[in-house]
């Protein structure tokens, strides 16, 4: 129930100014209220995600709150680990999110918020067990972690080519 009404404050907060709040004031506000309900930058980061891309977080949506969600990533130094179980537990709230999440790791990959080694060994080696919502996600990101994959030793492979030229 806190983490909910923390994710309408901030919610409010950021409607309240067009849609066009500036990370570091939603980055104040949700600070102030972690520091008084003592919870982890996971949560933190958990709480902006539902507050800026709602219920049904997709590429697009978590693309437009990208500058707030890498603000707070950076700010909370947040492992590969971290990063992809908050993602993971966002899953396991709102299972409309689960046709897109797939996509949703490409943003996370594109914009290197995690690396491509990492997200391959959390949900391949099972780094991730037991999380929120790993088991959906691993399911539904099938396709993305084999193209991941794919992609990986097709640039291998180039690099190969390319020195035996």
């Amino acid at each position: 129930p806190e983490v909910k009404e923390v994710v309408e404050i901030i919610k409010a907060l950021n409607e309240g100014k067009g849609g066009k709040a500036k990370r570091e004031e939603i980055f104040e506000e949700v600070r102030m209220h972690q520091l008084a309900k003592l919870f982890d930058h996971k949560v933190r980061l958990y709480i902006i995600l539902e507050a800026l891309c709602g219920t049904s977080m997709d590429a697009g949506s978590l693309e437009k709150a990208g500058k707030v969600v890498i603000y707070l990533i950076e700010n909370g130094r947040m492992t590969a680990e971290d990063i992809l179980w908050t993602f993971d537990a966002y899953l396991s709230q709102n299972g409309d999110a689960a046709k897109g999440f797939p996509m949703v790791l490409k943003v996370i990959y594109d914009e290197e918020w995690v690396k491509e080694k990492d997200i391959l060994e959390y949900y391949n080696d099972d780094k991730g067990e037991g999380a929120p919502g790993f088991a959906e996600a691993k399911k539904v990101s099938a396709p993305f972690l084999k193209w991941l994959e794919t992609a990986d030793s097709s640039d291998d492979d180039d690099s190969d080519s390319d020195s035996d030229s």
